[in-house]
């Protein structure tokens, strides 16, 4: 089941948080850097930049599932203006924590994915020094999980300067488990049968996932002189219950875009100013008070028709409904997206208003009134929204 969709396209940086539930920071001492949302994606519009410094912070989403599958695919870039290692350091080797001592044979360079489970790392894609991946298991260890074990590393490497889209896909289990590693739609590496349960002491042990993390959070003394930048990123997991939300396995180079509201479809809230719903909703970023429609009625519904799809006559492999809602004062409320198909409005499952500014999603990959693929004529036809629930 596709979990999560981030073109990056219709937020900005100080709305991170707005979109996934938190920035990690490294653990040493000196300044602090935010990734930043900026004109950095693959094709001329926005992604997401790691600064070359000495502590950035990598973003956390914790995700419901109780399955033991983890999918996470991105787009990255190792942009020009420094390298993945630094050879001058005699043997190009680090020491890293291993959960009983200090390891000299592992490079603990920067970590592009984790995989995590209440707190605790299972598995992690690893940027070697000199641009092969490596797919670890993590351990005990400072500042940030160790590595206990490299599954393997990939013969190829990545290059400074050039995008590659990469995916990564771990079965955790304590016996039959399994890493995948994919690299523009080829399979770089595969391990079976392995113990992809993270083995720091205190963890409870569980074969499970609650959370994937990306960006450029490192393992002590790793090169700090490389800008990381990021676009088109996904998760899933193995849950294949939801006939109307089917992707549960890698979904190769993908391209994700944003595509805002233009005019109203049926709409029953309450514009702020103005008498046009969709006004109210259409700014990129988020205009949070200055804009908004409102209601206080269950079961009143906004929908709107939006821009078409990027390619023409090809299958949309999933539509995820964004929008930014919060409650304006005490009390319980409760919002759902809404995809109109066939004068039908569709709906995922409702989620509680924060008071705070907050986006809220629901994801569909196929036609949710026929359950056939959803084609691109179908999505140009169809509006989308959201619904007061409570």
């Amino acid at each position: 089941m596709l979990k999560f969709l981030d073109s990056f396209d219709h937020y900005q940086t100080s709305e991170i948080t707005k979109k996934y539930t938190q920035i990690y920071w490294d653990a040493i001492s000196g300044p602090q850097t935010t990734p930043a949302i900026g004109p950095y994606g693959r094709r001329g519009t926005n992604g997401v930049q790691w600064a070359a410094d000495d502590n950035p912070g990598s973003i956390g989403e914790v995700v419901q599932t109780t399955d033991p599958t983890a999918i996470v695919g991105l787009a990255f870039r190792a942009e020009t203006g420094g390298t993945f290692g630094n050879l001058s350091y005699g043997d190009n080797l680090y020491p890293t924590w291993n959960g009983s001592g200090w390891n000299a044979s592992i490079q603990p360079t920067p970590i592009l994915i984790y995989i995590r489970n209440q707190s605790f790392t299972q598995t992690a894609v690893r940027l070697n020094r000199n641009g092969t991946l490596s797919i670890v298991q993590a351990g005990d260890g400072f500042i940030v999980e160790g590595v206990v074990n490299v599954y393997d590393t990939t013969t190829q490497a990545l290059q400074v300067g050039q995008y590659y889209y990469i995916e990564y896909k771990t079965l955790i289990d304590s016996t039959v488990g399994t890493v995948e590693l994919w690299v523009n739609c080829d399979m770089w590496l595969r391990v079976t049968g392995v113990n992809t349960i993270g083995q720091q002491a205190a963890n409870p042990g569980t074969a499970r996932w609650d959370e994937f993390v990306y960006g450029r959070l490192r393992l002590y003394g790793a090169p700090t002189d490389l800008v990381y930048q990021m676009d088109d990123l996904y998760a899933a997991d193995g849950d294949a219950s939801d006939p109307t939300n089917t992707i549960v396995d890698v979904m190769g180079d993908i391209a994700i875009d944003y595509r805002k509201p233009t005019a109203d479809a049926v709409v029953a809230w309450t514009p702020l100013s103005g008498p046009s719903n969709y006004l109210m909703v259409d700014e990129v970023p988020p205009d949070d008070d200055a804009s908004y429609n409102s209601t206080i009625t269950p079961g009143n519904t906004d929908t709107f028709d939006h821009e078409s799809a990027v390619i023409p006559g090809q299958n949309i492999l999933a539509q995820q409904v964004v929008y930014d809602r919060r409650r304006p004062q005490a009390g319980a409320t409760s919002t759902q997206p809404v995809f109109r198909v066939g004068g039908v409005d569709y709906v995922t499952t409702a989620a509680g208003d924060p008071t705070d500014y907050q986006f809220h999603r629901g994801i569909w990959t196929q036609n949710p009134a026929t359950l056939a693929p959803l084609t691109d004529t179908v999505f140009n036809a169809s509006p989308i929204g959201y619904k007061k629930v409570t």
